[in-house]
């Protein structure tokens, strides 16, 4: 009987290890397909909102087919954030309530970060401050004590946000200063750009517009450098902004434009909305109503579709306030009649009480479960002790055997280490004496062949011709008082030659600049003029780069110094300004300068540009096959943009 009971056991084993593996296999394929879903979900969820929510249903309907608390959460966290997407905020914090039911038992710190992180930003978004506050002050808590730098910086980053958003700009200041502190620690290219948005809003909105300027042109090349296309497009909607408020229109538009057809490439039809709505405002400002009209009308055909309620609510009231100026009060009333319904439904109150009430509520739930969980901790206390203790015992003998085994081995592997490294540090210490003597005596001979050229061009240029000034001038003096014409002859003679000394002067000096830029380039070049121009003037100039670590072709950075130095000296003449900014953006094969000032402008008819050097300046950039933008207005300062293709520059390094 125990033989049959043997042989039926010995049979029904290998099916029973077969069916569990092959539930393991077809687990593993589930999870991989939920994953790829749960990528296609991220891809659409800011073009195609539609979309995601198949991609998310999908996704929910596998993981019921397996047992996967984990998975199951963050698919919920995803249906939450399309919902806080859409504008339906109350959906979403009901979800996020519930996830965090969810969570507490699973004591999963990464997925408690992102649910405490959309509350607060839901919260936020239906200005209940004081509720973002406390969500956004837990997740900063949780993530620095479980020290997940990227949600510590994404923290203060929110943090400082919705302090700029009541106008407490010194407290949002801190938040985001402190962020960037984060940042820069973490050597992150992507969260120190991050960081430099956050900055740049708080001087923005707080009036600072060259700051906020100066730090969206950082960002901006940050995004270009690491092809981050989406971001790079923000900063571009942010600076189009900020030259709205220098009332530079002509400028804003430039960057609105770069934004759109970025983020039309991308697919991302929320950010369409915005570029549609600043473009739009910015004809308003115009008076180009008909071209208003236009872009609002778009915005409000993407917004629709995609049910973004905050937006809706701005292009109505725009709508609304456009059609009272054209007199139109028929449509005039309409759009402010769906500005009033869609605000009544941002604003509902009885959504604020549902909100106040589930609040309660999970607090509640939140301090029984707590309370549960300190008994039966306490109660698996006591059996845990000894379990710890026997396991010390244990492991306490093995450590000391391991220990004595280790040590016998680190001795030798210590000693040969050491000879190792005593000959290596010998054999490097060489090398750099070498080297150094190298290098100081490649110094010593190029500054003793310079000291030779200035000598033999002081001696041959210039000595003769002084010599010789001082026998006419001998001459003159002799017979000063007749005058004679022989001696006006040599009087005219010596001031002659005195020109020719001026000019040769210059020539040497010529030579010397030019030697600086040709063998240290065009950011070392400008920032020796920086240098020479802040100890000659009141001008505080700013020289921004980026994609700059390779050296351009002699020809360009010889013409775009020239430009520079031209454009300067038309500031110094004509602008009266106090604040000049200069970025250089490398990316691919484009060089982009732009060149502002905060002076008192000039208006651009051809009478003007085609004067103060500016004629010079576009010949130079058009031999270049570059492009050249004026944009200034009389009080408002004025922008120079440059933009010049690298590869028609044969002697270019890229």
């Amino acid at each position: 009987m125990l033989n049959r009971i043997f042989i039926t056991l010995s049979l029904l084993f290998p099916l029973w290890c077969h069916a569990t593996v092959s539930r393991k296999a077809d687990s593993l394929e589930i999870v991989k397909k939920i994953i790829a879903l749960k990528d296609s979900f991220s891809n659409c969820l800011s073009s195609y909102p539609e979309k995601a929510l198949q991609f998310n249903n999908q996704a929910r309907i596998l993981c019921n087919n397996i047992s996967h608390p984990v998975l199951s959460l963050q698919l919920s966290i995803d249906q939450a954030s399309l919902q806080k997407y859409l504008g339906n905020l109350q959906e979403a914090i009901n979800l996020n309530y519930q996830n965090l039911s969810t969570v507490r038992p699973l004591k999963n710190d990464s997925l408690s970060l992102l649910i405490f992180s959309d509350l607060g930003v839901a919260y936020a978004k239906l200005g209940l401050n004081d509720s973002a506050l406390n969500y956004h002050l837990k997740t900063l808590e949780l993530a620095e004590k479980t020290h997940f730098q990227k949600e510590i910086i994404r923290s203060l980053y929110f943090l400082g946000a919705l302090h700029n958003s009541i106008n407490a700009y010194d407290k949002a200041f801190e938040y985001f200063s402190k962020c960037h502190q984060s940042a820069m620690q973490s050597g992150n290219d992507y969260l120190i750009a991050y960081s430099l948005d956050g900055l740049a809003s708080n001087y923005f909105l707080s009036g600072k517009l060259w700051q906020a300027k100066s730090f969206y042109s950082q960002s901006s090349g940050i995004y270009s450098k690491l092809n981050k296309q989406n971001e790079l497009a923000r900063s571009y909607l942010n600076l189009g902004s900020v030259y709205d408020e220098l009332q530079k229109p002509d400028t804003s538009l430039l960057y609105y434009q770069k934004a759109l057809n970025t983020f039309e490439k991308l697919g991302a039809k929320n950010d369409v909305v915005l570029c549609y709505m600043n473009i739009g405002a910015t004809y308003e400002t115009l008076k180009k109503n008909n071209l208003a009209f236009d872009y609002y009308f778009k915005a409000e055909k993407v917004a629709e579709q995609l049910k973004t309620l905050d937006n809706l609510e701005v292009i109505y009231y725009n709508l609304s306030s456009l059609f009272q100026n054209n007199k139109n009060f028929e449509s005039a009333l309409l759009y402010r009649e769906k500005y009033n319904a869609i605000k009544d439904s941002i604003l509902n109150i009885e959504t604020i009480k549902n909100i106040n009430e589930l609040e309660k509520k999970y607090e509640t739930e939140k301090k029984e479960q707590e309370n549960k969980l300190l008994v039966a901790e306490s109660a698996l206390h006591k059996r845990r002790s000894n379990l710890y203790l026997i396991a010390a015992c244990l492991l306490l003998v093995i450590s000391v055997l391991v220990y004595f085994i280790f040590r016998q081995r680190t001795k030798n592997a210590k000693a040969v280490a050491e000879k190792n490294e005593q000959l290596y540090r010998k054999k490097i210490n060489e090398i750099i004496k070498e080297q150094e003597l190298k290098s100081i005596n490649e110094i010593m001979e190029g500054q003793e062949n310079e000291r030779k050229r200035i000598a033999e061009d002081l001696h041959d240029r210039l000595g003769s011709m002084l010599a010789t000034i001082k026998l006419h001038f001998n001459a003159v003096e002799l017979k000063i008082e007749s005058l004679e014409l022989k001696s006006l002859e040599q009087y005219k003679k010596a001031n002659s030659l005195l020109d020719e000394v001026c000019d040769e002067v210059r020539k040497i000096a010529h030579n010397m600049e030019s030697g600086v830029l040709v063998n240290f380039g065009l950011v070392h070049a400008l920032t020796d003029l920086k240098e020479a121009l802040a100890s000659n003037s009141n001008l505080e100039i700013t020289v921004n780069t980026f994609g700059m670590n390779q050296r351009l072709g002699t020809e360009t950075e010889i013409t775009v110094y020239r430009v520079i130095q031209e454009l300067l000296s038309n500031v110094l003449k004509h602008a009266k300004a106090t604040e000049v900014s200069i970025d250089l953006n490398r990316r691919d094969e484009l060089l982009t300068v732009i060149f502002s000032d905060n002076g008192i402008g000039y208006v651009t008819n051809e009478s003007v540009t085609a004067g103060m050097g500016l004629k010079n300046i576009r010949s130079r950039v058009e031999k270049m096959h570059g492009k050249f933008y004026v944009d200034s207005g009389q009080k408002n300062g004025t922008t120079n943009i440059i933009e010049i293709p690298l590869k028609h520059d044969p002697h270019s390094d890229s």
